[in-house]
């Protein structure tokens, strides 16, 4: 059996967790959730086949208070994918060359906030230095924000297309 990665809804269709095709089964066989997309593979049991759930939706409610993830430098490498936002040189989790830059330089007045820092490799962030961006004439390709749930939890990456629709990011 292929065990494929299955995007679970509470009942109001917002998103619970991801769990593997074989739990996603036991639950729709024991009634306690509807299938709403499916992969294009099959399970052959003796007598039936069943079709792969890509989403399930449970019946019961199950409500989430998630708390915001917390400003810090190892989570802002992580929503900025270990890539310095100004030259996207990738670097890995541990990667000594990686720095926390804040666009607006702290003796400017800037604060340590989601929106005003970035991960730099140690050779931009010394270059940039205590200039601002429009002093260098630089520009991000996005604006920093606030890390999501999503981007947060490991188990989210590289989302089935069919899943999309269902992040509110």
């Amino acid at each position: 059996m292929k065990n494929e990665r299955v995007l679970v809804l509470n009942n109001a269709c917002e998103v619970h967790d991801v769990t593997n095709s074989k739990s996603a089964l036991k639950l729709l066989l024991k009634g306690k959730a509807e299938a709403l997309k499916h992969y294009d593979d099959n399970i052959l049991s003796i007598n039936q086949t069943y079709r792969i759930p890509s989403v399930i939706r449970l019946f019961e409610h199950f409500k989430f208070y998630r708390q915001p993830i917390r400003y810090c430098a190892a989570n802002v490498f992580l929503r900025d994918k270990f890539t310095c936002q100004y030259c996207f040189k990738k670097m890995h989790n541990k990667s000594p060359d990686m720095t926390l830059d804040h666009v607006i330089p702290q003796s400017l007045g800037g604060p340590s906030t989601w929106s005003n820092s970035v991960t730099a490799c140690k050779r931009c962030n010394s270059y940039k230095g205590n200039k601002t961006l429009s002093q260098l004439g630089w520009v991000l390709q996005k604006e920093p924000g606030r890390l999501t749930f999503y981007q947060f939890h490991h188990k989210f990456a590289n989302p089935h297309p069919e899943w999309l629709e269902y992040f509110y990011i």
